[in-house]
């Protein structure tokens, strides 16, 4: 009779470390379940804007750094670093002074280099997607204003 309630002992013992962590594995399957939801999320919509069929997206802000290809704008409070790449159109606009006294000035766009850009100045950044999740600077819009003297 002991010998029976040692076993039952042990198997009630077993039995209770069997289910503990069951529900532990259980438990932490759920409490990552959003995680890996929003992980697949962000990987459909890197999937989705590094498509060929999104031929670009915008970045607009005031140079706050430039260090080496690297360009930081901020905007609003938001910082973003953008990769330029070597083959880039960069441009400048250009606000040419009136004609005519009373008329009023025109803007135009320059093909400007990469050593143009300035911090402080504001710039329009055609971005691409990488599908590794890097975003890559295309084209470089220079919109500080410049005045062009005759």
């Amino acid at each position: 009779m002991r010998l029976i309630s040692v076993v039952l002992l042990l198997i009630a013992v077993l039995v209770i470390f069997v289910l503990g962590g069951g529900l532990g594995i259980s438990y932490q399957t759920q409490k990552n379940s959003p995680l890996l939801e929003k992980a697949a999320q962000s990987e459909a919509v890197i999937k989705n804007l590094s498509s060929k069929t999104v031929l670009s997206i915008v970045a607009y802000g005031q140079v706050t750094n430039i260090q080496g290809r690297d360009i930081t704008l901020t905007y609003a409070g938001d910082t973003l670093t953008v990769r330029i790449k070597e083959d880039s159109m960069i441009y400048s606009l250009v606000t040419l002074p009136a004609a005519q006294k009373g008329a009023a000035a025109t803007s135009t766009q320059q093909k400007a280099e990469f050593k143009d850009i300035k911090k402080g100045d504001n710039l329009n950044v055609t971005l691409r997607l990488l599908p590794d999740g890097q975003l890559e600077g295309s084209t470089v819009m220079i919109m500080s204003s410049l005045v062009k003297t005759k």
